[in-house]
């Protein structure tokens, strides 16, 4: 699953009531389209608003979130790795055996 966040507002500068509506409505987006135990964000292009809507939205909905970076460090299969690893550590502390459900933020820029 993935929910791509490409809004201008928080691309570049914004203030801290622009910050907190968007993380607002990517935690919506996150909580009741996909419903993730756990959020990947993709880092690759490094936009610190961007950045900082998507831990506050993981933080709304009370989700763990990874940061990656797909383009220099989590290519292929470390980044296979890195979701092994958060599978595996969420299964040996879950109680039941439900599949688990991994959303990722790809932050774009346009």
């Amino acid at each position: 699953m993935f929910a791509v966040w490409d809004d201008d507002t928080v691309m570049n500068e914004a203030c801290w009531t622009e910050v907190q509506f968007s993380s607002q409505q990517l935690a919506r987006q996150l909580h009741y389209r996909y419903r993730p135990d756990m959020i990947l964000v993709d880092v690759r292009h490094s936009v610190f608003v961007a950045e900082l809507v998507s831990v506050i939205a993981c933080m709304r909905i009370g989700a763990p979130f990874c940061p990656v970076d797909t383009d220099n460090q989590h290519g292929g299969k470390r980044l296979q790795t890195v979701v092994d690893t958060l599978l595996h550590s969420a299964r040996g502390s879950a109680e039941s055996q439900a599949p688990l459900r991994i959303a990722a933020i790809v932050l774009a820029v346009r």
